[in-house]
């Protein structure tokens, strides 16, 4: 998902188009819920046991989103991790700085700041899956 929303963004399409058809946030929060069903669906173990794979979860989608605002940075790609969502953010959001109005090493820090916030909102949503297993016993 994340190569697609790469090249969706890289090739022109508004990002108020595509951002809700190639959306790795909204992939992984259901990656999560899915975790969280299987691992009770398999007796995984408990609640406990969700973290690492959510964190695995965090990791990938946080390395990939820095590897692609890098990217970006680097080639001159108009895309939407790093400058792409200048535009949708600042006409929505006026007082909001926008990413691309971010140094690069700023908007990195940001995604790493957020990354453990992300972790326990997966781990809240697996153990959502987890409770609610219908083959939980």
């Amino acid at each position: 998902m994340g190569v697609a929303r790469f090249i969706v963004g890289a090739s022109g399409v508004p990002y108020e188009k595509a951002t809700h058809f190639v959306s790795v946030t909204l992939l992984t929060l259901l990656l999560a819920l899915v975790y969280g069903h299987k691992a009770a669906a398999s007796k995984f173990g408990s609640y406990r046991q969700l973290l690492p794979a959510v964190g695995l979860l965090a990791v990938t989608m946080y390395g990939f989103i820095i590897l692609a605002i890098l990217v970006e940075h680097l080639s001159g790609i108009h895309g939407f991790f790093h400058s792409g969502t200048t535009r949708a953010v600042a006409s929505r959001f006026p007082s909001v700085q926008a990413p691309a109005q971010m140094s690069v090493g700023l908007h990195i820090t940001a995604q790493l700041i957020a990354m453990p916030i992300t972790t326990a909102l997966l781990w809240g949503i697996a153990s959502l899956g987890f409770r609610f297993s219908k083959r939980q016993s």
